[in-house]
């Protein structure tokens, strides 16, 4: 079983557990997508959405996660894969420009396998360098 994450682009998730931080970056005022996720086993059948966890609340912002239904091609060997998911946005706060961080778990309901999920997110300015 695996836990799909889609930002833009289908990625199959990964030991998080000692992954460095994402950097990510957005416009002032402009809300960031961090990621949608979903379950999707060896045979191309889905599970139920996982569960995302916030870990590290936004200084200078919000996160919000939303039921969403995730359709894609790009799982592995699966034709189109249409399955239950929750997304998590990031939204800045009025004005703010600068660099913020979160955290979230994406665990998988069935297994209880959790991934953490670590983002340095930079509102207006370059994202730096991990």
């Amino acid at each position: 079983m695996r836990l799909a994450p889609a930002l833009l682009s289908l990625v199959i998730a990964g030991p998080a557990a000692a992954a460095a931080p994402q950097v990510m970056g957005t416009d002032p005022g402009k809300e960031l997508r961090l990621g949608v996720y979903a379950v999707v086993h060896k045979d191309c059948s889905t599970g139920t959405a996982p569960q995302i966890t916030i870990k590290r609340l936004p200084a200078h912002g919000v996160l919000v996660v939303q039921d969403v239904v995730l359709s894609t091609k790009h799982v592995d060997h699966c034709p189109l894969v249409t399955a239950p998911a929750r997304q998590i946005t990031y939204r800045p706060a009025a004005d703010f420009t600068g660099q913020d961080e979160v955290a979230f778990d994406v665990t998988d309901p069935a297994t209880k396998q959790a991934d953490l999920h670590p983002v340095t997110i930079s509102v207006g300015t370059a994202p730096a360098k991990p």
